[in-house]
């Protein structure tokens, strides 16, 4: 029994675990219009992947062109924002705590003075 629950489960897994679909290096951001060397007219849709006979050159002119883009570019780019966001992030929480602190010090009342001869 505990062989076909094992089967059992691992087949669940499978069928629950999402694919995932390799990501194109470089993909279109508008509709670009591509001729290549054997002189056949590609039109490249909006997300779609590069021709992989496109030269390198002609790939980099789209991506300054700012018609397309590196996604392992933009990956790296935003991995760098969200290490720098986390940095910034803390010393922020850092700050402020800092600053809460020694505001809460600051306004803490002071316990009155009693005076002398005085019954509660």
């Amino acid at each position: 029994m505990s062989e076909t629950s094992e089967t059992e489960t691992e087949a669940q897994a499978k069928t629950q675990a999402p694919t995932q679909i390799p990501m194109p290096r470089y993909v279109a951001l508008v509709a670009t219009a591509w001729i290549g060397a054997d002189g056949r007219r590609t039109l490249i849709a909006p997300g779609q992947p590069l021709p992989e006979e496109m030269s390198e050159h002609d790939r980099q002119q789209l991506i300054a062109a700012r018609a397309a883009r590196d996604n392992q570019q933009a990956q790296r780019q935003q991995r760098q924002q969200a290490a720098e966001r986390e940095r910034t992030g803390a010393a922020f929480e850092a700050e402020r705590a800092k600053a809460v602190a020694a505001r809460q010090s600051a306004a803490a009342p002071a316990a009155p003075a009693k005076k002398k001869g005085a019954t509660p």
